[in-house]
């Protein structure tokens, strides 16, 4: 998809963009933010008057990530 986008055929041009950007941009566990949920609640008021009012914290639950976090799931799975 890289090569697409960026029009080369170039494997080590690729691999580095892919490098550069993966590690900063995909989180190995996800977890959902309060200030993302706020962001997209902002881009849903124009057409969604309730989003305007909505509480952001209505939408967030973490209690998985936090229970995996307890178990200690991505250290066994990442090592970190």
């Amino acid at each position: 998809m890289l090569g697409k986008y960026l029009q080369s055929e170039d494997a080590e041009l690729l691999s580095a963009v892919y490098g550069a950007y993966a590690g900063r941009l995909v989180q190995d566990v996800p977890r959902a933010h309060l200030e993302g949920t706020r962001t997209i609640l902002a881009e849903l008021a124009p057409t969604n008057p309730g989003a305007q009012t909505a509480d952001p914290t209505r939408f967030l639950d973490n209690s998985l990530t936090e229970l995996l976090d307890c178990e200690g799931l991505e250290t066994k799975l990442y090592g970190r």
